[in-house]
């Protein structure tokens, strides 16, 4: 009776047992902490290789030479007595020049004064060459005493040609029959390469002692006047009540000098 019973209720298409109820699919949680998401490693380069500059070679500095050793090197091509008129210049190419009062004779009222240009060789300072710059003669002061003389010399490539020139001032007092004594100062400038010669020689001041009033003063400039990339010599004079006075000197490339061009002031001399 039971299995009749079993047998028409599956018929029926009923279970003796319940359908077990449909499951939801359980939600993900996140975890507490998520992970962090690895780091990309780039691949390693090669390490920057330095590039060879080309670097300018810098020339060893040279210290001037002393003053002894200027004197010494000066032996070479000096006689006589000298005595330093001037400090020391250096030049760009590593030479030195130095200027000298020089006493040739016993007479010490009668001096030159002379530019010496100084080398090292590497183990010492060697003349080059020399050269007078100018003379100066007081037989009217006490025989025993020399010419009153002062001097600045600077060196600098004054024409723009890469080489230096050396530029010396000479104050300097000078004589002339039948008149007072004068005080002088003269401008020169020296091309020192391969040898010393005069490219500029003129007078930018002059004094009468007597009456210093009436003296002519100068101002120098060195500027291009003529736009070819080469700087002149400007120098205007004024004297007291008259109207400034301008020279101008021109740089000649193929001298390698300057040469006066019309000039409104003139060189003072013993004319009378």
């Amino acid at each position: 009776m039971r299995r009749l019973l079993w047998a028409l209720l599956g018929a029926l298409g009923c279970s003796a047992k319940p359908a077990p109820p449909e499951l939801t699919p359980p939600t993900e949680l996140a975890p507490a902490h998520a992970p962090k998401e690895a780091a990309v490693v780039a691949p390693e380069s090669a390490a920057p290789v330095a590039v060879p500059r080309s670097e300018p070679v810098e020339e060893p500095s040279i210290s001037p030479p002393t003053k002894k050793q200027a004197l010494v090197a000066s032996r070479a091509v000096l006689s006589g007595k000298l005595a330093q008129l001037a400090p020391i210049v250096s030049l760009s190419d590593g030479r030195a020049a130095v200027l000298w009062r020089h006493t040739k004779a016993s007479e010490a009222w009668d001096v030159d004064v002379e530019l010496v240009m100084l080398a090292f060789d590497g183990t010492t300072w060697i003349a080059q060459a020399s050269r007078g710059v100018t003379s100066a003669s007081t037989p009217w002061l006490d025989e025993d005493q020399p010419p009153p003389l002062a001097a600045t010399m600077k060196s600098d490539d004054y024409d723009d040609d890469g080489e230096p020139e050396v530029l010396i001032r000479i104050r300097y007092p000078e004589m002339c029959p039948g008149g007072g004594p004068n005080t002088i100062t003269s401008l020169d400038v020296f091309d020192v390469t391969p040898r010393i010669t005069a490219a500029l020689s003129t007078q930018i001041h002059h004094l009468m002692d007597a009456y210093p009033e009436e003296g002519t003063k100068a101002t120098t400039e060195h500027i291009d006047l003529n736009g070819d990339g080469h700087r002149d010599v400007k120098i205007t004079y004024e004297t007291k009540g008259e109207k400034p006075l301008v020279n101008r000197w021109l740089y000649q490339p193929e001298s390698d000098t300057w040469t006066l061009r019309n000039p409104q002031y003139e060189r003072w001399d013993c004319d009378w």
